[in-house]
């Protein structure tokens, strides 16, 4: 797994809310920054696909458990370039993109289809429910996870992990 332009930036900026901060009051500068961090990141992501791995995955998270932290709009017009970059570099290669992000995407996850992504993790329970990506978007791309990682795997026995792994098959 690597990062893309969003987490990697807002971790060097200091936190989330001034990088969000800053693409609405000072969107030149938000961009210039993002496309530093993001051409670091790309070097990053090409070394890892030198190494013959299968598929590489961005960890960047976008949402919360209420949506995205940016709006369609926005995510589209700030950070979708670089996502879409990351993307192309691992289809150049062969290799499929796996996009990780906790939270509920709906309202940006067909702008990360159209970016060509090749598989979605982890599907946080109770922000989207596997059973409704799959039946949306299972054609398109591979999906992962919806096991709940707060209070079934840490808390419960092996019969109880069990029980919620089988009812995300």
């Amino acid at each position: 797994f690597g990062h893309g332009a969003f987490q990697t930036t807002w971790q060097i900026r200091g936190g989330m809310d001034k990088l969000i901060r800053d693409i609405y009051a000072a969107p030149c500068f938000a961009r210039r920054f993002m496309e530093k961090v993001a051409e670091a990141n790309l070097e990053w992501e090409r070394a890892m696909l030198e190494t013959g791995i299968d598929v590489f995955g961005d960890g960047d998270d976008l949402a919360d458990m209420h949506g995205p932290f940016l709006g369609p709009r926005m995510f589209e017009e700030h950070l979708i370039p670089y996502f879409r970059r990351e993307v192309q570099e691992a289809k150049r290669k062969g290799v499929a993109f796996l996009k990780h992000t906790d939270g509920n995407i709906t309202p940006i996850l067909p702008l990360m289809l159209e970016a060509g992504i090749s598989g979605l993790h982890p599907m946080e329970p109770g922000a989207m429910e596997i059973g409704d990506v799959k039946a949306k978007y299972g054609d398109c791309i591979f999906i992962m996870g919806n096991v709940d990682c707060k209070h079934v795997l840490p808390l419960m026995d092996e019969a109880g992990v069990r029980r919620d792994v089988r009812r995300v098959i």
